[in-house]
């Protein structure tokens, strides 16, 4: 009975991983999903204490390779993994889903128009218009074109406690806000 539970446990995690969901860890990224690889495309986390992620060029470990990366102390958060890139690593995150897969849950604003500190896509996690966050002083968002990490994605970002998100913004990310509201 042990050892059928034992092979039961293994069917269902590889399966999962071939369904489309990512374990921290390091990930060949290969055009199609296979187990143990990341394939070119949006993945969502719904975080992890002190979650962290890169996108590398090589698989050495040596700092050139990252061509982005990301640590979040808290929330939700996407990644675009790309076809140039080599590998995926994260770090003390629950496990990545394909964004939009059978694994991933939509997230996003309450129905009185709230939300937290995390990664966003607007139109479908957040509706777009003009939000005052609960917390300043550490508050840092950025109005995104895609959830790449790297610095030409970024529309506008800003540290004040107020920030408008654009129906043409693919996403918005912030960290140390608090709750964000719709203004009234």
């Amino acid at each position: 009975m042990r050892r059928s539970l034992s092979v039961l446990g293994v069917v269902a995690v590889a399966g999962i991983v071939l369904a489309g969901c990512l374990t921290p860890g390091v990930h060949l990224v290969t055009p199609k999903l296979m187990n143990n690889t990341a394939s070119p495309e949006l993945w969502h986390t719904f975080g992890g204490t002190n979650c962290y992620w890169e996108r590398l060029s090589g698989t050495s470990g040596a700092p050139s390779e990252v061509i982005a990366n990301f640590l979040s102390p808290s929330g939700p958060r996407y990644v675009q993994i790309e076809e140039t890139d080599v590998a995926f690593d994260s770090r003390n995150c629950l496990p990545w889903a394909q964004a939009d897969g059978p694994f991933d849950k939509r997230i996003g604003q309450a129905a009185d128009g709230t939300f937290p500190d995390g990664d966003y896509r607007v139109g479908k996690d957040v509706d777009d218009g003009d939000y005052i966050a609960s917390i300043s002083g550490s508050c840092r968002w950025a109005r995104v074109s895609a959830f790449t990490g790297e610095a030409d994605a970024i529309i506008e970002q800003g540290t004040s406690v107020t920030a408008t998100i654009d129906e043409a913004d693919f996403g918005f990310q912030s960290t140390g806000c608090g709750v964000w509201s719709k203004a009234p």
